[in-house]
């Protein structure tokens, strides 16, 4: 009869295990259902990361050469709206298309922040090319009705910037102030191309400038320090 009674235990316990249901849990990845300890989904997790190559550094240089070749018209510093024009090679084949196929390694890597940002700056650089192309085509008019839909389309990449910076508060200090640059970069624009005072964009240019700046040193930092092995330059985390 005890011999009974301990192999029910055992019959027990086992199908309570089984039938476990999933629990909800957070990761990098986004959220995930799974009856998996949390120690073993992120052992999971550094696997998958570890598997393929990070693309991080070069989705990163895109986004700094496209930028920079967009915020230096934007500022001022090149005639504005003939050299406009000249930005859209460098918008996009580096800073449109080279960065979201790296948003789409990122996302295979299960890093959801920096996929999510270099899918988004990557295919809005690929439309602002597309724009800035088919207007100096005469496709596109330059009416106010269109410069509307183009602010529109600045508004809406500020605000995915905002909510970037907002999960950047989790990981390091540059990303953080490269998603705060970027949230005002791409608003004051929009403000202007609705028939504000042409300072509000040549100020957005200089936040954009600034974007690049950080982001230049986050790309730097990870080719270096992926080198090396080591944290040679930080990023300044603020993981806790």
């Amino acid at each position: 009869m005890r011999g009974t009674k301990k192999s029910e235990v055992v019959l027990v316990n086992n199908s309570s295990t089984m039938t476990r249901p999933p629990k909800q849990q957070w990761t990098e990845s986004g959220p995930v259902k799974t009856i998996i300890e949390s120690t073993e989904v992120e052992r999971t997790e550094a696997a998958s990361q570890a598997r393929i190559g990070d693309t991080g550094a070069m989705g990163l240089f895109g986004f700094c050469v496209g930028t920079v070749v967009i915020a230096w018209v934007l500022s001022g510093w090149a005639a504005m709206p003939a050299s406009l024009i000249a930005a859209v090679p460098a918008l996009l084949v580096f800073a449109g298309i080279g960065q979201f196929i790296a948003g789409l390694y990122a996302f295979s890597r299960t890093n959801s922040w920096a996929g999510t940002a270099m899918c988004s700056y990557g295919a809005n650089n690929v439309i602002v090319a597309a724009f800035i192309w088919m207007q100096v085509g005469g496709l596109i008019p330059r009416t106010p009705s269109n410069m509307l839909l183009l602010a529109v389309d600045l508004f809406c990449m500020g605000y995915i910037s905002l909510a970037l910076m907002v999960g950047a508060m989790r990981l390091n200090v540059i990303y953080l102030l490269i998603a705060a640059s970027l949230a005002v970069g791409y608003t004051l624009p929009g403000i202007q191309f609705l028939g504000a005072s042409r300072e509000l964009g040549i100020l957005g240019g200089y936040f954009l400038l600034a974007a690049s700046f950080f982001a230049f040193y986050a790309a730097t930092a990870m080719v270096v320090n992926s080198s090396w092995k080591q944290e040679v330059i930080p990023l300044f985390s603020l993981r806790r």
